[in-house]
């Protein structure tokens, strides 16, 4: 069935979703981090299984104090192809949509 290029060669070239660490609205909600007028700062940080590894760590500040430019704001390093690390400083828009029971409900906003 495969042809040229099918198979498991392209694995080693990307990186895959398990691998990858995430950072969700939904998380930053549940530690209380979304409050409204409010500014919250903290730090999330991954383990790697099996051992509990470090596997990265990113500061972030969410601000809602002005309700007319929210924004979350993550501060990491970044490690490149030649292993060096650089300083990450990227800020993200937030937007929330009104569900109907009432509330709001938080997103990422890029573009």
């Amino acid at each position: 069935m495969g042809g040229f290029g099918s198979g498991e060669w392209h694995t080693a070239r990307y990186p895959r979703v398990e691998d990858c660490c995430v950072l969700s609205a939904a998380w930053l909600r549940a530690r209380g981090a979304i409050r409204a007028g409010c500014m919250v700062t903290g730090t999330a940080s991954w383990t790697r299984s099996p051992g509990n590894e470090p596997a990265g760590s990113t500061g972030y500040s969410v601000n809602l104090f002005h309700a007319e430019r929210p924004s979350l704001r993550l501060s990491y390093a970044a490690v490149g192809p030649s292993g060096a690390r650089r300083p990450v400083d990227k800020l993200v828009p937030l937007v929330a949509t009104r569900p109907n029971y009432g509330g709001a409900r938080w997103w990422f906003a890029y573009g």
